[in-house]
């Protein structure tokens, strides 16, 4: 009986310790898809500002030959 309980218990403990395998290269694929999700973010967000100041610098550039 007390044979079982061990086999049991070492079971247990490799299972476990499988599972944590898992969950801290699971914890650390989420943290590199975050840091590149945040690099790709950042890069959208610029290249949208970058256009918005191209768009607006244009209108300017029409208004002024307008006024000339």
């Amino acid at each position: 009986m007390d044979l079982k309980r061990a086999a049991l218990a070492v079971s247990l403990i490799a299972l476990s310790a499988c599972g944590d395998k898992d969950a801290k290269d699971d914890k650390a694929k989420q943290a590199v898809k975050e840091v590149i999700t945040r690099e790709f973010q950042y890069y959208d967000s610029a290249k949208q500002k970058l256009g918005e100041a191209e768009k607006q610098e244009q209108q300017r550039r029409e208004q002024e030959k307008q006024l000339q």
